[in-house]
């Protein structure tokens, strides 16, 4: 099976992973790789209980396009590309978001 996983550093400089596709499936590492390691770890634990309890190994997650237009207004313009800002995922942190055209 595979699975999308984020990556990502926090304040310390921790790599966290997470599968969104599987509520509650984090996991850490002090590098990049070690922290993927974790995650297909962490992924295999979670399927395992999820089953266990007969809940839904996954949950569904869609990809979806935003236009330039929903955001512009909180970029500057910058050459030939946007200026990286923060967009609020609403759920746990701020994304750092890099667009270029």
């Amino acid at each position: 099976m595979k699975f999308h996983i984020t990556l990502d550093r926090d304040e310390d400089g921790v790599w966290i992973a997470e599968c969104l596709a599987i509520p509650g499936c984090v996991s850490q590492g002090k590098t990049k790789q070690e922290a993927i390691e974790n995650i297909k770890e962490a992924i295999a634990l979670c399927l395992e209980v999820r089953a266990e309890k007969g809940l839904p190994l996954t949950l569904e997650t869609q990809q979806v396009r935003l236009g330039l237009d929903d955001f512009t207004s909180d970029l500057e313009r910058k050459g030939s590309g946007y200026e990286s800002f923060n967009l609020l995922d609403g759920v746990r942190r701020v994304r750092r978001v890099v667009i270029s055209l």
